[in-house]
């Protein structure tokens, strides 16, 4: 699986980079944000998911592309990314706050979250469903290398015995 997902990200990555310059910042750990803007974000992701307690880290862009058959494609979901801790099962969840519509990004992150970090990407998907392969781009490699970290790291918790 993710040497296939290598071959066709490899091919496709051109194509999927969304256009523009500049480097929109470094990673922001959740305790690293502004006082003001921690708790915007952490309000309105207890909008999407009231159960969300704190934000464990942040990304200021990602664009979400899914995996169709041979290729790589778009999908209509991009904007701050959020790793948060929750108060109940899951303990940790991926929010992506849509800026094209209503629709967010909302992933489980535990023991069947797989992982794989790629270049610009976080490729990932549910061991119990192997059809819907997604990933991440970030436009900043910073927060892309950062994600990848801190998600390994709690997906290895979650899978560690209790």
């Amino acid at each position: 699986l993710a040497a296939l997902c290598r071959r066709r990200l490899s091919a496709a990555t051109a194509a999927m980079a969304p256009r523009g310059g500049g480097n929109r910042g470094g990673n922001r750990q959740g305790q690293g944000l502004p006082a003001p803007q921690q708790s915007q974000s952490l309000n309105s992701l207890k909008r999407v998911d009231p159960e969300i307690t704190e934000i464990l880290a942040s990304a200021t862009h990602a664009t979400l592309y899914n995996f169709a058959t041979s290729e790589w494609e778009r999908a209509d979901v991009e904007g701050p990314m959020f790793v948060a801790a929750r108060r109940r099962a899951p303990h940790v969840r991926l929010v992506v706050l849509n800026r094209l519509s209503m629709t967010n990004l909302v992933e489980d992150v535990d023991a069947n979250f797989e992982l794989e970090v790629v270049d610009r990407y976080l490729i990932f998907h549910k061991a119990n469903d192997e059809t819907k392969i997604r990933g991440l781009w970030f436009h900043s490699l910073e927060e892309h290398a950062a994600m990848g970290a801190l998600l390994e790291k709690l997906i290895a918790q979650a899978a560690a015995p209790p």
